[in-house]
């Protein structure tokens, strides 16, 4: 989960992104593991779970292409020759190298972000505004990691799942731990 900056106004301020798909210029992938491609799309269910969750929720949620840039800030004017290519909806800075290490371990991984900044009109929302703003985000992917324990897809060979929160600069501002042996505890609880 995290914020990003759109690269339309036919997002709004707040809004909320299911990323498919991660691209960027990075040589990350490369580096790491000698991927040579410039995007890279979710992995396992959870994009399906976290969308199912956002209709359930009664949540709008937008789907699709972001930028994953090695700065969020540039001195040069327009959209980066990538973000025209792959037609991106915004700008952030860790879902492509999120996915490649997904892919390369073989694990489910999705993002989750709240627009926090519209670039074309310089709109942003406020120190204040950020406290709370990210809450529907944080209450999506917290419903979406008890769905996933609830019905049974974490193995009893990774009893927890953890999700960590970044602000847009990259620093964890907090993490949830989401426990399988205790989940069933609790439902077990709720039945007597």
């Amino acid at each position: 989960v995290g914020t990003c900056g759109a690269y339309t106004d036919k997002l709004k301020l707040f809004d909320l992104i299911n990323v498919d798909t991660a691209c960027s210029e990075s040589t990350y992938a490369e580096c790491a593991y000698g991927y040579k491609k410039d995007r890279f799309k979710h992995r396992g269910d959870a994009f399906d779970i976290i969308n199912a969750m956002a209709a359930e929720l009664n949540l709008e949620l937008r789907t699709g292409t972001i930028h994953s840039g090695d700065v969020f800030y540039r001195a040069e004017k327009g959209k980066p020759p990538i973000v025209k290519k792959y037609k991106c909806l915004a700008a952030e800075m860790e879902a492509f190298a999120l996915f490649a290490n997904a892919r390369y371990l073989k694990k489910s991984a999705a993002t989750i972000l709240t627009v926090s900044d519209i670039i074309p009109t310089h709109e942003k929302i406020s120190a204040d505004e950020r406290e709370k703003a990210l809450l529907p985000m944080m209450n999506l992917a917290l419903e979406s990691v008890t769905r996933h324990l609830h019905v049974g897809r974490v193995s009893t060979r990774h009893p927890s799942v953890s999700v960590a929160f970044y602000n847009d600069r990259g620093k964890r501002q907090s993490t949830a731990r989401a426990n399988q042996h205790q989940h069933r505890q609790d439902r077990a609880g709720d039945r007597h």
